[in-house]
């Protein structure tokens, strides 16, 4: 028997294997209490009795605390009942303690995660086993800043410098010491912005809005940073487009692999010294190149860039990619197939990924349908219609080539994607990612130009445009 003013914590345990099923509280004895379970269970206890008494068994009773105070008898039970099931433990108990709830769903939520950074861990290795890193800067020549825009920036670090001056009670004539800075920052933000945005017109030309705003927010938000001299400065802005392009896809790989520290991310994405010394130069001064640097999202139809690049290796390297990836390197490669800017490797793998690649990217094959509504021929519909795509008057046909493409029950594919008449601020990283894909020999250039020639294309988004390097010169 239990005292009156106190109670039992117990449990009912499996007896064929020893499980914990069930936790409860009582002020009778434990037998007696399990005698009213055994009479009227609670809906799933029941059935767990039931199943028991089919094989000649019974729950058996354990008392796990005694002599708990009547008032504390709830709040222990909640306490026992979320410890086992945080433990693990697969209970019947119909309410599930609030706390016990939130504290699971934590922890599965957490285990979810931390085995998708596993995941994107090992794919990471792979990619970058495979392809060495991003494209390296190379040798670039250093992006001039004028003797204005110096002077805003060093007017900017003089005034964060000086004290605060007191202000009186009611003062509103004189603004305070951060909105001043303010102030003079955004002033010289946009002196700097002005000075340099025109170096990389061919960037800004391929670009849309959003990558072209982190360009410009990237170098206008560097007169909130305290440079030691005009080149180290320069240094900064001839860096970032490199980023924005070249490294953007492995900084989003490796923010998914869990590799969130620049020391890591320098070492780990290019044993090649100008990229990593690059990387590790823009670490250092707030270029966040191994956690800022995501390829835009915005309205864009493309998915992130970790995922593009680790397809379009994974086709060219041979290596299996996770089946967490599957769905969404299916859809990376759809929308290139969409494009028709598929290799033949990449084609394989989209077909391995989504079987209905050729309907998900152009549709249903509606050609034989036509035929037999018309009473034609096989293939007569198909002959028209390829007719018709192939008149260079029939460039306002446009989903036919859709159509046709479809009924060719084939994905169509190129030696190498080629995506310099297209626009968008995903256009430029998936041309830096066929860079350094035809850099490493994985595929020739697109057109059929040299090596060295593409490459240096590539390179152009990046590199300062002579033009503006003679009217620099010249202006200074």
């Amino acid at each position: 028997m239990t005292d009156a003013a106190t109670g039992t914590i117990y449990a009912l345990v499996d007896p064929r294997d020893g499980a914990v099923r069930y936790i409860g509280q009582t002020t009778k004895t434990v037998a007696e209490r399990l005698a009213g379970h055994m009479a009227k269970p609670a809906p799933r206890v029941g059935v767990w009795i039931s199943e028991l008494r089919g094989v000649g068994l019974a729950p058996f009773p354990m008392a796990l605390r005694h002599g708990v105070p009547v008032a504390d008898l709830l709040a222990v039970e909640k306490e026992e009942i979320t410890r086992r099931i945080l433990a693990g433990e697969k209970l019947l108990n119909s309410i599930v303690p609030g706390v016990g709830r939130q504290m699971l769903t934590r922890r599965v939520e957490a285990d979810r995660l931390a085995s998708e950074v596993q995941t994107w861990r090992g794919v990471a290795d792979l990619v970058c086993s495979a392809v060495g890193g991003p494209m390296s800067p190379r040798d670039l020549p250093l992006v001039p800043v004028s003797a204005r825009a110096w002077q805003a920036c060093q007017e900017t670090w003089q005034l964060a410098s000086e004290p605060e001056e007191e202000r009186t009670p009611g003062d509103d004539n004189r603004l305070s010491k951060n909105a001043q800075l303010y102030l003079a920052r955004a002033a010289a933000g946009d002196e700097l912005w002005n000075a340099t945005g025109g170096a990389w017109i061919k960037l800004t030309s391929v670009a849309r809005e959003d990558l072209s705003g982190k360009l410009e927010a990237s170098i206008s938000l560097a007169v909130g940073r305290e440079w030691k001299s005009r080149e180290e400065l320069s240094r900064y802005l001839t860096l970032v487009p490199w980023a924005l392009v070249a490294v953007t896809p492995w900084a989003d790989l490796a923010q998914r692999a869990g590799i969130d520290s620049a020391e890591e991310f320098a070492g780990w994405v290019s044993q090649e010294p100008t990229t990593q010394q690059a990387i590790a130069f823009l670490a250092a001064h707030g270029g966040d190149v191994f956690v800022g640097l995501k390829a835009p999202n915005g309205h864009s139809r493309r998915p992130v860039a970790a995922v593009t690049l680790s397809a379009m290796a994974a086709a060219h390297f041979g290596f299996e990619l996770p089946e967490l990836l599957h769905r969404d390197a299916a859809r990376a490669l759809g929308e290139m197939a969409k494009d028709r800017q598929l290799t033949d490797p990449m084609a394989d793998l989209l077909s391995k990924l989504d079987p209905k690649a050729l309907d998900t990217a152009f549709g249903p094959d509606i050609t034989r349908d036509l035929d037999r509504q018309l009473d034609l021929p096989l293939g007569t519909s198909l002959r028209v219609l390829t007719a018709l795509v192939k008149d260079l008057r029939a460039g306002h046909l446009g989903r036919l080539k859709d159509v046709v493409t479809r009924a060719g029950a084939v994905l169509p594919t190129v030696p190498a994607p080629d995506y310099w008449h297209w626009s968008g601020d995903e256009v430029p990283i998936l041309i830096g990612l066929v860079g350094r894909l035809v850099e490493v020999g994985a595929m020739p250039p697109p057109r059929g130009q040299e090596k060295g020639q593409f490459l240096e294309e590539v390179r152009s988004l990046w590199r300062m445009d002579g033009r503006f390097e003679g009217r620099s010169r010249s202006a200074a």
